[in-house]
């Protein structure tokens, strides 16, 4: 059974800590909702930490179809967010291509992976291409629902949220002991407001994985790379935890837990190969 202690939210909220028992009631369905919507926090913060980053995707998306689910629909959500402004907003379509590439480049320079540069250029212009030539003139059409690039922003989101349904285990705050428990543990224990809060929230959790989708979107490229022989010691370190802790019976996801824990490994690791 999964259950590392996440507590390092807890400190945020200690402004809320008067000792009223109605305050910490309001505290702790605060910590519950922040959960609730957003999963990993820590995540939507922390955009520049690469390893931390590369962990939570990989413990995030285990199974194959979920990781496929992915893999094919955030840069499907990219390219339906270019071609929503081509047409009348262009300059704004290419401001979001700047931004985005601007953040995968920055993580590249600060991490010293010179190599994924052309990488990440070469797939940035793919991708705008790709909404300017094929899909906005030819595949997309506003006025067919199932066709408009909107519904495409939405709906590729969407598909990612619920293929989260198939992996073993759901994190907090649904589990049943602990951080995770299985899908079918928590319908079957849990209490029923339980499994209706899980579906009240599927709009919040689908903005979630929307606004994750690009800054994802440099995961993946880098995981194709370095599946495809893109070889760097900073990366290889950071690999060789990552996949250790993701495979064990209980992984962390608490943001300071993973610190702790991976911060020393990678310094010495730093020094042995410097």
């Amino acid at each position: 059974m999964y259950g590392h202690s996440d507590v390092s939210l807890t400190k945020y909220f200690n402004i809320m800590s008067v000792h009223s028992t109605e305050s910490k009631g309001y505290r702790h369905f605060f910590e519950w909702l922040i959960y609730a919507i957003f999963v990993v926090p820590y995540a939507q913060i922390k955009i520049f930490d690469l390893p931390y980053q590369l962990y939570t995707f990989d413990v995030f998306h285990k199974k194959e179809v979920n990781r496929w689910s992915h893999f094919i629909g955030i840069p499907l959500n990219l390219i339906a967010l270019y071609c929503i402004f081509i047409p009348t907003y262009k300059y704004l379509s290419m401001s979001i291509l700047i931004l985005v590439f601007g953040h995968h480049l920055i993580m590249t320079l600060k991490y010293k992976l010179y190599g994924m540069i052309p990488v990440i250029v070469i797939c940035h212009l793919a991708l705008w291409g790709l909404a300017v030539y094929i899909f906005e003139p030819y595949l997309f059409d506003n006025t067919i629902w199932y066709l408009s690039p909107v519904f495409h922003f939405v709906f590729w989101p969407f598909v990612q949220y619920i293929t989260h349904s198939i992996e073993p285990y759901i994190p907090r705050p649904w589990s049943v002991h602990g951080n995770w428990s299985k899908l079918a543990n928590i319908i079957k224990e849990r209490e029923w407001y339980i499994t209706a809060a899980i579906i009240l929230m599927m709009p919040f959790n689908t903005f979630v994985e929307l606004i994750s989708s690009w800054r994802n979107l440099y995961i993946e490229m880098l995981q194709f790379a370095y599946k495809a022989g893109y070889q760097n010691p900073t990366l290889d370190a950071m690999t060789q935890w990552i996949e250790q802790e993701v495979n064990s019976d209980d992984p962390m996801y608490d943001y300071d837990t993973f610190e702790a824990a991976f911060t020393p490994y990678f310094e010495q690791q730093m020094n042995d190969k410097g």
